[in-house]
C-alpha cells in the first residue's frame, strides 16, 4: 500500500516516505508517532518480518532502526534512528501547514 502526499497544486512535488522499523523499537515508535501526529502519510516495512529487506538496508550502510527514506520529485533523503531534526524539517515542508 503506497500513500502519496501532494504539496500545493497538482504534481509540483510528490513524495513518498517509508519507515523501515523493528518490533519493540522505541525510536521506531517515536518516529511513526511524530509523523502520525502531523498527519503525514507514510508506508511502513517491518524488517523483523522481512529479513531480506533488513539485509538490503545493512548493505546500504544503515546500522540501526528506524530507517526513513524519502523519495520524490527533486527530493531524496534517508536517515537512521530517531532524527527529530529531519522529521521536523520534513513536517515543515510537507505537513498540512505547508499547503496553506
Amino acid at each position: 500500500m503506497h500513500k502519496y502526499f501532494f504539496i500545493n497544486e497538482g504534481l509540483k512535488s510528490m513524495t513518498k516516505l517509508t519507515v523501515f522499523h523493528k518490533n519493540d523499537c522505541i525510536q521506531c515508535k517515536m518516529t511513526m508517532n511524530m509523523l502520525d501526529a502531523a498527519d503525514i502519510p507514510f508506508d511502513t516495512v517491518n524488517i523483523d518480518e522481512q529479513p531480506e529487506v533488513a539485509q538490503q538496508l545493512k548493505d546500504e550502510g544503515f546500522k540501526s532502526a528506524p530507517v526513513v527514506k524519502v523519495e520524490g520529485v527533486g527530493e531524496n533523503d534517508a536517515w537512521m534512528g530517531f532524527r527529530i531534526d529531519k522529521i521536523r524539517n520534513y513536517i515543515r515542508k510537507h505537513g498540512t501547514l505547508a499547503t496553506n
